[in-house]
């Protein structure tokens, strides 16, 4: 039992000195995930001040922060968050055996944390280090995003990274992923056909890895993939306003595509969207017990969930330093 209330269930991962558990907060009675960083690290005061950042934010598709705070007992800061009962992206990219999904959901993932990650960035808060192990599909469709600012600490980026044009670069890549069951990056836990050509360095345009990529959004993603594409694309996304706009805006034309009544803006709205098309994917989700899913997948995933209501105020504090 950590800070009084958290039990350590079960060990999922290390990275950096730190550990990751599965836990359950005995105070709610839910699951928890957990983050253990010896208080003697040299990447401990890093990872507290970059999980207070992260508890300004407070939206329903970003993991939310609800403990930071040593315990003594164990010469440890902890971190605790949310966890979610759901599949990530990577999980999805494995069970799709490199299938891409349906446009419209390939469009809805990486909208979501596009419209998610512009408010952070309006507050001076981004993730920096986005990987498919950090975007979850819940149990109903939704879309969560977690590690905000702690994974870039944890992943020891240089003070040279430019975590703007990080997040930018992510959301093509989540888009890529979509689109072509491939992610662009090289990632040596995806063993998603295609993934060699991002080892040795090389990215293909959507349309090159698979078929029926509208031509709109393959420009889309190599606007948005940082390092460039060819030179051939001229004009280069700096902003992720801009990536979510674009993103609106090809939803919008989507939607006016198959219909032609009220066409009302997308932008900046996102509440009651659901995933739909995401078949085998979501299909194995109702399959499988929430208990232990990554262990069931085995692909080391790191999901977070919205939990029960708290009695306490929706904001919640970092517990006072033990």
């Amino acid at each position: 039992m950590v800070l009084g209330r958290y039990r350590l269930v079960e060990a999922i991962g290390h990275l950096r000195g730190t550990s990751l558990w599965h836990g359950h907060d005995e105070h709610f009675d839910r699951p928890v995930s957990i983050r253990l960083a010896p208080l003697d690290s040299p990447i401990t005061s890093q990872l507290r001040s970059a999980a207070q950042r992260a508890s300004s934010v407070d939206d329903e598709h970003a993991s939310r922060l609800l403990d930071i705070a040593n315990d003594r007992a164990l010469d440890a800061l902890v971190i605790v968050t949310e966890f979610s009962k759901g599949l990530t992206l990577a999980d999805i990219l494995v069970i799709e055996r490199g299938r891409p999904l349906s446009t419209v959901d390939a469009v809805t993932i990486a909208h979501e944390v596009a419209l998610l990650l512009v408010d952070t960035h309006a507050r001076g808060v981004y993730h920096g280090s986005i990987t498919p192990d950090c975007v979850v599909v819940t149990l109903t469709g939704e879309v969560r995003l977690s590690g905000l600012e702690v994974d870039e600490v944890l992943n020891n980026y240089s003070l040279e990274h430019d975590r703007a044009l990080a997040d930018v670069h992510s959301v093509g890549a989540i888009l890529y992923a979509g689109l072509t069951g491939q992610w662009p990056d090289p990632i040596d836990e995806l063993e998603t056909a295609g993934s060699d050509f991002a080892r040795q360095g090389v990215t293909l345009r959507p349309s090159q890895v698979a078929t029926g990529v509208p031509p709109d959004l393959d420009e889309l993603v190599a606007r948005t993939l940082q390092p460039p594409f060819a030179p051939e694309v001229s004009e280069r996304f700096t902003s992720m306003k801009d990536v979510e706009a674009a993103l609106a805006e090809w939803t919008v034309a989507a939607s006016s595509a198959v219909s032609q009544s009220a066409r009302p803006s997308l932008r900046g709205t996102r509440r009651g969207r659901r995933l739909k098309g995401m078949g085998i994917a979501l299909g194995v989700l109702m399959a499988l017990s929430m208990v232990g899913l990554a262990l069931a997948l085995g692909v080391g995933s790191e999901p977070l969930v919205k939990p029960k209501p708290l009695t306490s105020p929706t904001a919640v504090k970092p517990s006072p330093t033990k």
